[in-house]
């Protein structure tokens, strides 16, 4: 899954177009309002974890500000709101009867995703307020990713070709061959699920001092 492709289904314009089109044929036997409600919370929660906006820029959704303050309402709205959402679509589902575990799984999203967002939720907010009483004057979330550890071993990756079983010897070559060549060879993919850093690269075309010649 692609997160840029995640975040456009799960989102308002979704939400807004199916509450247009709720009366339509082909929508008005499967339209759920929880549904909707699901898209909106899913899209803020988005917006609060990838957020990065100046507070001084004119920004419409403050959703994505950067965080600045330990009582920011945002924090709420992770732990509380979206936490208790989905613990109790959990326990509903898991509480109707007439179902096998199976069909009951199908009424939610997986386990992994569950505990993911979880774990994804506790750790963001915990970090952010450990930044803010240390002395950061504001958080952007939109920093705190792991795409450059994730370019950095794909490059790594393809490096083997087609070997997918490297060895530490061959790791170890590739990982020389980076440092070797520099930044010029780590450019992320365009098709991956990461952000592409943007490098800017500046070429000096000072001629380089040459050795005088020694006399014989």
């Amino acid at each position: 899954m692609k997160v840029i492709l995640a975040s456009q289904v799960l989102s308002n314009s979704v939400a807004e177009a199916l509450l247009r089109n709720k009366e339509h044929p082909l929508l008005k036997e499967v339209f759920s309002q929880e549904l909707v409600d699901f898209l909106r919370i899913m899209n803020r929660t988005f917006d609060c974890l990838n957020g990065g906006v100046h507070s001084t820029k004119k920004n419409i959704n403050s959703d994505l500000n950067e965080y600045f303050s330990l009582d920011d309402p945002r924090f709420q709205f992770l732990q509380e709101t979206v936490l208790t959402y989905l613990e109790d679509w959990e326990n509903d589902v898991l509480k109707r009867k007439g179902f096998t575990k199976e069909q009951k799984l199908k009424m939610m999203i997986s386990f992994q995703s569950m505990e993911a967002l979880k774990i994804t939720l506790h750790s963001f907010v915990q970090v952010t307020k450990f930044l803010i009483m240390n002395g950061a004057p504001s958080v952007s979330s939109r920093n705190m990713n792991q795409d450059p550890l994730e370019q950095y071993f794909s490059i790594l990756r393809r490096c083997g070709g087609s070997n997918e079983n490297p060895t530490l010897k061959g790791v170890l070559h590739s990982r020389q061959s980076l440092h070797v060549q520099g930044s010029t060879f780590l450019a992320g993919g365009s098709r991956g699920n990461t952000e592409v850093l943007k490098r800017q690269l500046e070429i000096d075309e000072t001629p380089l001092p040459s050795r005088k010649k020694s006399q014989k």
